[in-house]
């Protein structure tokens, strides 16, 4: 294992908005609408309380679909930033945000959380919706940034990464790619201190031996890639890139890409960029997940094929499909920017997005029987209206 120097400075909030604009592919733009009235819950104005009520037996049907939300006892949450990790093998270094319950005890599973679009300086502050969720839910949520490199640090990737000094410029060669990937492998090396520092600020303690990953649109590659998702580093397809880290143990993955998108292939030599993936790994996407003017060869069923490429999991991959025609919401749903959508059938798909996302996350970093009795109930289904909920 590398070692990791980290620089850690302090800053305690409340839970603040913060707006998700980044890019899916290379060039295209996705305007996520973070705060504003989308807040990633529903216990504090949202559309609906998730919670139980303990004087009632709550009945999951399609005349009451609000019984069917997976039912947890969520709590405020609170973040607090500061603490920069550098990785000098790379120069990367970045700031992390970390949320996180205002209420509980015991150590916190980990949940990194990788920003969508490619690089932001201020990436760290984004995905807050499902951090929020996350965070509520009992988890720490680590949101990281991920910086752009600087055109004179490319070598460094190029010649780690095997890449081609006659390909090692923007245009030929994808860091992104790559580099998402890196920065969580350098928060995992950087854990202990991490942990340490979290303590000292928050009085809260971290289980670093339940860790697991969520990100939407570019930042859903990052956990794909640490099961061990394998893409292609460079136009030419040459050189292919995966960073399989066994102390991830799950990832959340939301309006992935797929074959011949950001290095995914499924007629490579060795097969798809799928096959080597055998960890838990729920993927949530659907028909109205589509930038038809931005990206229109980026269909619903490319980023289905993602799922259809994954060998299985005992039961435990599993594929969240929204049936939503285009336009009915649209890719921010699956950034959880939707849940006061003036559309009811919008709420139910993002409700039951949010209640897998969760009930995936107990099951597996967690290993709560109430998670996986919930994904096998069917009630997600009956909450979305129209959407599927596939495992292999």
């Amino acid at each position: 294992m590398r070692r990791t120097a980290v620089v850690a400075l302090f800053v305690l909030t409340a839970s603040c908005g913060d707006d998700d604009v980044g890019v899916e592919d290379a060039g295209l733009e996705d305007a996520g609408r973070e705060d504003a009235g989308h807040d990633a819950t529903t216990d504090d104005g949202g559309a609906l309380d998730a919670s139980v009520d303990e004087d009632a037996t709550p009945v999951c049907s399609e005349v009451d679909w609000e019984r069917c939300v997976y039912p947890i006892a969520e709590s405020d949450d609170l973040e607090v930033e500061g603490f920069i990790v550098e990785d000098p093998p790379f120069r990367r270094r970045f700031p992390v945000l970390v949320r996180y319950p205002a209420e509980g005890e015991g150590p916190l599973p980990v949940v990194l959380a990788s920003h969508g679009g490619t690089f932001n300086e201020m990436g760290h502050r984004l995905l807050g919706p499902w951090g929020r969720t996350l965070a509520r839910a009992g988890y720490a949520v680590v949101h990281m940034a991920h910086r752009i490199p600087a055109e004179a640090d490319l070598p460094r990737f190029c010649m780690a990464l095997g890449v081609p000094m006659a390909s090692c410029n923007f245009d030929d060669f994808s860091p992104q790619v790559a580099a998402k990937a890196i920065d969580a492998v350098a928060v995992l090396d950087s854990a202990e201190a991490l942990s340490a520092w979290f303590e000292d600020q928050t009085g809260r303690t971290l289980d670093l031996s339940r860790v697991g990953t969520v990100g939407w649109s570019g930042g859903s590659q990052t956990g794909m890639t640490l099961l061990g998702a394998v893409r292609y580093l460079d136009d030419a397809q040459t050189v292919t890139f995966t960073m399989r880290d066994e102390r991830v143990v799950g990832a959340l993955a939301l309006s992935v890409q797929g074959p011949g998108f950001s290095g995914y292939f499924d007629e490579g030599v060795d097969g798809t960029s799928m096959d080597a993936v055998t960890t838990p790994l729920l993927i949530g996407t659907g028909d109205n997940d589509y930038k038809a003017e931005a990206n229109p060869e980026l269909t619903p069923a490319v980023r289905r094929q993602t799922y259809e490429n994954l060998p299985g999991a005992d039961g435990q991959q599993w594929l969240f499909y929204s049936q939503l025609p285009l336009e009915v919401g649209g890719h921010e749903t699956h950034h959880l920017d939707d849940l006061r959508h003036p559309d009811e059938r919008v709420v139910r798909a993002s409700l039951a997005l949010q209640s897998v996302g969760r009930a995936f996350m107990d099951a597996v970093l967690r290993e709560l029987p109430e998670g996986a009795e919930y994904l096998a109930s069917g009630d997600a289904v009956v909450l979305a209206g129209e959407a599927e909920l596939l495992a292999r």
